[in-house]
């Protein structure tokens, strides 16, 4: 903000981008706004930059591109994330891509307690390794167990205290734990049959847990954590947007470049794909291709 206001820019706040203005031959030439209640028509010199973030909080945009995503309780992200760039893009003959994905985050760890403990299903089997990195269980509980998921824990590997999963179910046995899920008969049972056995020896032939949290289940009270997607806490927020070159141009459905107008961050579909394995690649797409966007619309090159 500060090297912002060192350069002279003209930062103009209340301002509500509306719809891109073009010429007969496509090039994009300026923006319509919303400024205090009045529409105003904005020149672009040069280039015109869409920075406007992705669409968690568009709640249409989200049930049309990523319903998936809509399911989940937490939309995260600024409160500007309402997908308006990338409408405006659309709007103006851009292509998007990879609209569907995002980054849903189970964080069923700390304490790393828990991580003994075994994710289950709908239909009382594991599904993934539960040590792997919360977007990994988000993605995998959203896209491919519709949505539902439990944690199942023993005495030593329960929740001492917190407030991110509501306890779904509790029994001396393994058995009434499955009875008070409703889950189908004998499934858990065979599941934490089948886990301790090879736990005992420091295996998990399925999904190759690390050995550090390998142990068997046993010792009551069991308890059933839910980690469904409408239940529990679940943040997410969207990946796809607008198709760009490595210097922000914005791309058509025919892969050609449209004449001034450029895209960065959550508004494009950039280095982040689903599922998600890397924190803070989003600050890349905004930084970076940001900085390299910016420079080919002021006409500086790369």
């Amino acid at each position: 903000a500060d090297k912002v206001r060192g350069l002279g820019v003209a930062v103009q706040t209340r301002s509500t981008g509306q719809q891109l203005v073009q010429e007969s031959d496509g090039r994009v030439i300026g923006i319509a706004v919303q400024q205090e209640g009045r529409r105003q028509l904005l020149r672009a010199r040069r280039g015109l930059v869409l920075a406007c973030g992705g669409f968690v909080h568009n709640r249409e945009m989200l049930r049309q591109y990523a319903p998936q995503l809509a399911r989940c309780s937490t939309p995260w992200g600024g409160a500007g994330d309402l997908g308006q760039g990338i409408n405006m893009g659309i709007a103006a003959g851009a292509v998007s891509l990879r609209m569907n994905e995002g980054f849903a985050v189970a964080p069923i760890y700390p304490p790393e307690n828990a991580i003994s403990g075994i994710l289950i299903n709908a239909a009382g089997q594991r599904f993934i390794a539960e040590d792997s990195y919360h977007a990994v269980i988000g993605h995998t509980i959203v896209y491919q167990q519709h949505g539902r998921a439990w944690l199942i824990t023993d005495k030593d590997s329960s929740y001492a205290d917190q407030d991110n999963f509501p306890l779904a179910g509790e029994s001396h046995t393994i058995a009434g734990l499955a009875d008070s899920l409703s889950l189908p008969r004998g499934a858990l049972q065979h599941t934490v049959g089948y886990y301790n056995r090879y736990a005992a020896r420091g295996e998990d032939p399925m999904y190759g847990k690390s050995r550090g949290y390998l142990r068997p289940l046993q010792g009551p009270p069991y308890r059933a954590w839910d980690i469904s997607v409408d239940r529990a806490f679940f943040p997410a927020h969207t990946f796809g947007g607008l198709a760009t070159t490595v210097d922000g141009e914005v791309l058509n459905s025919f892969g050609e470049a449209i004449p001034g107008l450029y895209a960065a961050g959550r508004n494009t579909a950039g280095v982040p794909t689903a599922p998600y394995i890397g924190s803070g690649l989003s600050v890349g797409d905004a930084t970076f291709f940001g900085r390299r966007a910016g420079r080919a619309a002021a006409g500086q090159g790369s």
